[in-house]
């Protein structure tokens, strides 16, 4: 009976772990999509604000700015700032995420190749090492696009309708 009990739960456990895994695998691919969305949009977006910087559409002078022009120019140096920070916070995202899945294949062929248990949990804390590592770097990512594309909003709000 123990023995029928214990067959059941080792299969369980195979299903659980199978599952864990095809998670895991799925939230990876669509960490990896969300991250190149945002680095294509702050790429575009700070193309754009180069693009008025140098075709002079928008005037840098710093003499004689009221207050909504100061607040706009801000803005815009504020958002450039920050886009150009969230793409390098991305940049170094998708780094950790694909170090990350080398270690875990590395791994993965250290158990079929029955390697020792010391190089396994070394890949082990390398792959754990890494893993922690993307989750943290993808939010300050979020945020830091986030806050970017608001000091947009602002610019374009101050500079041509405020």
């Amino acid at each position: 009976m123990e023995d029928r009990n214990s067959k059941k739960e080792k299969q369980k456990e195979k299903k659980l772990k199978k599952r864990l895994a095809k998670k895991r695998s799925l939230t990876y691919e669509k960490l990896g999509k969300v991250v190149n969305l945002h680095l294509v949009l702050g790429v575009a977006a700070i193309g754009y604000q180069a693009n008025l910087l140098v075709d002079g559409k928008y005037n840098l002078q710093m003499q004689n700015l009221d207050i909504i022009g100061g607040l706009a120019w801000f803005s815009f140096l504020a958002s450039l700032g920050l886009l150009v920070v969230s793409v390098g916070l991305g940049l170094i995202c998708t780094y950790n995420r694909l170090i990350d899945l080398r270690y875990a294949a590395l791994l993965l062929e250290k158990r079929i190749d029955k390697a020792s248990k010391e190089d396994i949990c070394d890949f082990k804390t390398k792959t754990k090492n890494y893993g922690e590592k993307v989750w943290p770097f993808f939010a300050r990512h979020l945020v830091t696009f986030g806050i970017g594309l608001f000091f947009i909003v602002v610019f374009y709000f101050w500079r041509y309708i405020g």
